[in-house]
């Protein structure tokens, strides 16, 4: 193995140390997604040869002409690791390409309709569309998969469910233990598609499970060592609060603060209760997560929720994080919609606001910037300081 200077691509001669004069070694080109080790890249040098040989009919492999630079990820994949084969047969113009090795996965479409059937599953089964015999009739119905398993023992028939952000909506029909089936209830004409890492609400059923999971418990350590604040997700009683503060309290003596995320209709009705816990033992604030308070409440109640949100907050001096979607047109395409420039504006009455990421960050952040300096003279918090206009 050898490294050419051009393009800092790698190259791998496959053949015998002194190859007979009528074996021509082949080049081949891998794509590195970073600095990797040599030795890694080698290791698939004979299967790689051994497909080579196969691409090429059965013939010897005639040598490679184009190579790959280190950092390439458009053949692999993003974090993949791929190699490119290229054979020339002599006296011809055109060029056989190979890739080897792991390649991104292709999506499966699932596309489901106002009345259709869904089965919820655990994390194990992937996703597939719904299948129809050769008449039309259902044969299976499309089934997508739940991150969260440990959930389906406390959903039950009547409640609704919610999937990407409230584009999609079910009601469960039957519930059992590790899998759930749905009728869904509202849709496009045209039907609604199921991606992948897309949310999945229950706001009417009472999940029984701690805001604590495993793998927060395992990433805590590292936390107590090195964070300045803690964000808790989906807390929703103030015994999720004293749980936390007790598994922070194993690793430091840091009383370190805590950012407790609303998200959930319950944890609106107990918002005054995880105040007085939580702001009572340390420096506390609250993140006004839109985004799923709107899918449990509905979006005609989320603009009075987050108004009674600010008004406790304030009540009790807790500072609050404005989050979801804030200058969201402008993060993704760099010009903002006119309801953005409103919803940024009377983010002015939160400490703190949370922008998402995009092409376009640094733009929002000195358009946020620019306005929220503007605002300053208009709004403290909730009342309004009618200063004099400037027109």
């Amino acid at each position: 193995i050898m490294q050419r200077g051009l393009s800092d691509a790698f190259w791998i001669g496959i053949g015998s140390a002194t190859p007979p004069s009528t074996e021509v070694p082949l080049r081949i080109s891998l794509a590195v997604p970073g600095p990797a080790g040599v030795h890694v890249l080698a290791a698939d040098a004979a299967a790689v040869g051994e497909v080579a040989r196969h691409r090429a009919g059965g013939q010897r492999p005639q040598p490679a002409v184009a190579g790959v630079a280190d950092g390439d990820r458009r053949l692999a994949g993003d974090g993949a690791l791929g190699i490119e084969l290229e054979h020339r047969p002599k006296g011809k113009k055109k060029v056989r390409r190979s890739l080897i090795g792991p390649v991104k996965s292709q999506s499966v479409k699932i596309v489901v309709y106002k009345g259709d059937f869904l089965r919820l599953t655990g994390p194990s089964i992937l996703g597939e569309p719904s299948v129809f015999d050769e008449s039309g009739e259902l044969v299976s119905s499309a089934h997508i998969a739940c991150q969260s398993p440990e959930v389906f023992p406390f959903l039950r028939p009547g409640e609704r469910v919610f999937i990407d952000d409230g584009a999609l909506e079910a009601e469960i029909l039957q519930a059992g233990m590790g899998e759930a089936l749905l009728r869904i209830t509202k849709a496009r004409p045209e039907g609604e598609k199921i991606r992948s890492e897309k949310g999945i609400n229950f706001p009417d059923s009472n999940l029984g499970l701690s805001a604590l999971s495993a793998e927060d418990l395992e990433h805590l350590p590292l936390v107590a060592h090195l964070a300045d604040m803690v964000g808790f997700s989906f807390v929703q009683e103030p015994e999720d609060l004293d749980r936390l503060i007790a598994e922070l309290s194993h690793h430091t003596d840091r009383p370190i603060p805590i950012l407790a995320k609303i998200e959930t209709a319950r944890a609106v009705r107990n918002l005054p209760h995880l105040i007085a816990r939580g702001a009572g033992q340390r420096a506390f604030g609250v993140m006004i997560a839109r985004g799923d308070l709107a899918v449990e409440l509905g979006y005609e109640r989320l603009a009075e929720i987050q108004e009674e949100l600010l008004w406790l907050c304030e009540a009790a001096h807790v500072p609050v994080v404005w989050a979801t979607q804030v200058l969201e047109s402008l993060l993704k395409r760099g010009v903002p919609s006119r309801a953005e420039m409103t919803d940024s504006a009377m983010a002015m009455r939160a400490e703190c606001v949370m922008l998402n990421k995009g092409p376009y960050l640094t733009e929002a952040i000195a358009f946020l910037d620019d306005v929220e300096d503007r605002m300053q003279s208009h709004q403290n918090k909730k009342r309004a300081m009618l200063r004099a206009l400037h027109w």
